[in-house]
């Protein structure tokens, strides 16, 4: 499954993110809105590390990392848009 990002561990995503190369962003496993936000794995939405102003409506339903800010911080993007994904493999 798609990753879901419920606490400080962002910071690892985005380093372990930029050192296999995803430099352009990356997906993570949640669907946005402008007023809603759903892990797709179900997971309570008690965290988050958006942009300053995002979302943006009509932007994308989909929850990007921008891979290029130091933060790691998250926008949302076009579902169609060539980024890599953040999976989660299980223990």
């Amino acid at each position: 499954p798609m990753v879901a990002i419920m606490t400080l561990e962002n910071s690892f995503v985005r380093r372990l993110a930029v050192s296999k190369g995803a430099l352009n962003g990356m997906f993570l496993g949640a669907n946005v809105t402008e007023k809603d936000f759903a892990w797709i794995d179900g997971s309570k939405w008690d965290y988050n590390n958006f942009q300053a102003g995002y979302p943006i409506a009509g932007l994308g339903d989909c929850l990007s990392m921008d891979t290029r800010s130091a933060n790691g911080e998250w926008v949302n993007a076009d579902c169609s848009s060539q980024q890599a994904v953040a999976c989660q493999r299980k223990r």
